[in-house]
Formats: structure tokens, sequence, C-alpha cells
């Protein structure tokens, strides 16, 4: 063999050395430089302007590389937070302080001089049940059992708002104009409040939350989405503050994958700018037990079409999803070493996960179809709608209703509506049906 077939040779090896190691590799990067524990113990990640900031351990951590590298941000929490990860660990950032939620209860409130102080939200020696944070522009909340409390300044100081709740709290969400309410016993209803916590009411679940309720709600630029592994559908989203809903992803689990869509592990989503990124949509265990071949679900526009990519790389348990800029991050599931369990940080671009991914087969939304849309004076109700429903409803983006009535006629008289979005709903003796429409 001669020299220039031997340097094909050991090129083309190499070129299939690492390409191998790319396809085994997958699209998820490990994305721990830096971090100091022997195995990474990744709590929670969340961002502040162009800064990334981790919770690993007992150490706070800050990244200005998208994650390639990680610095020490603070070292002065007053208590190490838990060894062992755990959903109950979450970070919130804010404007001049950052906000450190701990599964033991605990609750620190950093600076931006890298100060730490430890907060006692009823003035006890400890907090109740932290289980979740949320906030907006002007307010940072935490859902602590069953009550809700709220800071003004950064949580410097904190005051009790008017939540009545009778059970624990699993999740909250808000944004500038409400704040929403989940508790863990199934068939109850979603809680809001319009007024950062004063004023609460009920409002209802896709199909009464009957299947199974939502587990976790997120708002993306004034859109609520909620996951719930009911018995059709997986995702839903709300234009209208959670008055009513649209399912915007089946439960295409078994038929599609032959997998389980109710997997022993948490199901974490992200959303960001219409971007979804639904982690551990569906689950398949392998020969061992514990380990499983999931599922991811992603759509950039909203829920309007998805794509599904198949991720053998981790296994058990994900306690984060975390959409930013051009890349979806993942507190994975690492490592266990006997009692404990290790998660790290991974990295995928988007453009990576398209390059993997498969369109999922979903059917067409039915839609009412009613016209103009837009409208200046009336809207029209198509004739096969006329006939299975009897009933309707039109509300306005906040969830409130505008008119209702019988259907007795096609039309439907809008002009004195002020312009804006809306949503009418017709019901008939078991089905509903709903379309946005822009009065104008």
């Amino acid at each position: 063999m001669n020299k220039l077939s031997s340097s094909v040779l050991i090129t083309s090896i190499i070129y299939i050395l690492v390409n191998s190691q790319i396809i085994f590799a997958g699209i998820w990067e490990e994305k721990t430089v830096g971090l100091e524990e022997k195995y990474s113990t990744v709590i929670n990640i969340s961002s502040r302007n162009d800064t990334l900031f981790l919770m690993n351990g007992a150490i706070l951590y800050y990244s200005t590389n998208l994650g390639d590298s990680w610095n020490v941000y603070t070292l002065c929490l007053l208590e190490p937070l838990s060894k062992v990860p755990s959903l109950g660990n979450q970070i919130i950032t804010l404007n001049n302080s950052i906000i450190v939620m701990n599964v033991w209860h605990l609750l620190y409130r950093i600076d931006n001089s890298k100060q730490c102080e430890k907060i006692l939200l009823d003035g006890k020696k400890n907090n109740s049940a932290l289980v979740d944070l949320a906030k907006n522009k002007n307010f940072v909340f935490a859902a602590d059992y069953n009550k809700i409390y709220r800071s003004s300044d950064e949580g410097k100081t904190w005051r009790l708002t008017n939540y009545k709740g009778d059970n624990r709290l699993t999740c909250i969400a808000a944004n500038d104009t409400a704040i929403f309410a989940l508790e863990d016993i199934s068939l109850t209803p979603i809680y809001r409040s319009f007024d950062n916590g004063d004023n609460w009411e009920e409002v209802p679940f896709f199909n009464q939350g009957k299947d199974f309720p939502p587990s976790k709600l997120v708002i993306d630029n004034n859109i609520l989405y909620a996951y719930a592994a009911q018995q059709e559908y997986l995702f839903f989203s709300s234009s209208n503050y959670g008055m009513t809903w649209e399912p915007i992803l089946k439960n295409t689990c078994y038929s599609e994958f032959g997998f389980s869509s109710n997997p022993p592990t948490w199901v974490e989503f992200d959303v960001k700018d219409d971007y979804i990124f639904l982690a551990n949509m569906c689950s398949e265990q392998k020969n061992e037990p514990g380990h499983f071949t999931q599922v991811y679900g992603f759509s950039s526009n909203g829920g309007k079409n998805w794509n599904k990519v198949i991720c053998p790389e981790f296994d058990g348990l994900h306690s984060q999803a975390f959409v930013f800029k051009d890349y979806v991050f993942l507190v994975a599931e690492a490592y266990i070493d006997g009692d404990h369990t290790y998660r790290k940080l991974y990295r995928a671009k988007k453009t990576d996960l398209y390059n993997y991914a498969t369109v999922i087969n979903d059917e067409t939304k039915t839609e009412l179809g009613i016209y103009p849309n837009p409208t200046q004076i009336s809207i029209n109700i198509p004739n096969d709608a006329l006939i299975n429903y009897t009933k309707y409803k039109i509300y306005d983006i906040y969830g409130r209703v505008i008119i209702e009535g019988e259907i007795n006629s096609k039309q439907i008289d809008v002009s004195n509506f002020p312009n804006g979005v809306y949503n009418i709903i017709l019901t008939g003796p078991d089905k509903r049906l709903f379309q946005k429409f822009i009065k104008n």
C-alpha cells in the first residue's frame, strides 16, 4: 500500500471515528465546565439579560457564554442547600436580586452585591412547604403550602395575598396581567387573580379536567400553556387567561410510538416567544428497570405544528427544561451513586433538534368558520354549526363574558363591541367549538 492510500485510509478511519462519536453523543452536549462538584448536582437554571445563572449543590454560578463555562457567583448561602437534587428547588432572577428556593423550605435573597439573607415568609422559624416561585414586572410570588405571598421590593419584605386554597399548591404562574395557581387535588379548578393576589376566582380547565388535571402552567406572550396527560390530548393553550382552552397536541404516544403517555418520570416544559419544548412527552422502558427511551416534542409557532425527536441519551428524571436564545437546556439525571442521584446540565441547538426531528401527525383542528373575520358589524355562523350547536358565548381576551344566548339566527351583532380580539364558543348537547375573531 502506497503512502497516499495509507493516508486516505487513516483519514477515513478518523472521519468514521469522529462521526461515530458525534452520532453517539447525539444532539445534547454536557455543559458543566467550571462546576466544582465531582458529580454535578445541578438544581435549576435561570437567566437575566444575556447571563445564565445555575444552582449546583449549594453554590450559585453564572455563565456569559451560553453555558460553555461557569464561574462562581456567590458562596454566601447561610445553610447548604440539598446535595440531592429535587423537583422542589428553584431560582428566580430579578433586576437587582436573585431568589433561591430549596426543597427543605429554605428561601434566600441574594442582592447584586452578592450578599445573602434568609427569608421567612411568615416570620416563623421555617417556611411551611415552599413549592413554587413566579414573577411579573412589579412583584415576585412564593407559594408556601396553601398560601401565596408576594413581594414588591424584590424579596426584602413579603405580604400574604388573599388566596384561600384548601389543598397544597403545586404550581403558580404570573405575568403583568394575571397570576394563576394550581392545587394537587384532581378535578380542582385553576385559580386566577387579576390584581396580584387581592381577589381570586375559579376558572375551569379543558373538559373540567375530568381525565387528568394540569400539572404545570407557563405564560408566554399572554398565552397560557398547560400540560395534562389526558386520554386524548397532552398539551393545551388559552388565549383568554384560562377561560377557555384549546387542545394543541394530541396524545399519540401509544398509537404512534408504542410508548406510555404516563411514564414514572416528571414531564417538564418551557415556552419562550412561541417556541415550546416539552421534555419527556413519552417514555418507553428499556430492558433494565427504571431506564427509558424518551420522546420530546417541540413547536416553533405556539403549538400550531409539532415535531418529535427520540432521545435515548437520558434515563429517568428531568427536573427542568429551559429555552434560551437559540438553545434548549435540560437538567437531567446523569449518574446514580448509592442513594444519591446526580444531575447535569445539557444543551442542544434548536436547529439540531429540527435536523433529528420528524413531524408529529395530528388531525386538522376543527374550526368554527365564522365570517367575516375581521368584522365591523356582525359575524355569521355557518349552516352546519347551526344544526349541531344551540348556545353561544363571546369572551374578551381576559375571559370576561361580553354576550351570551341561544342561537336563534345565523347572525350575531357585534357592532357595539370595542375593537379587539374575542373568542366565540358554541355549545351543543355534548360538544363545544370555539374560534377567535377580530372586531375592527
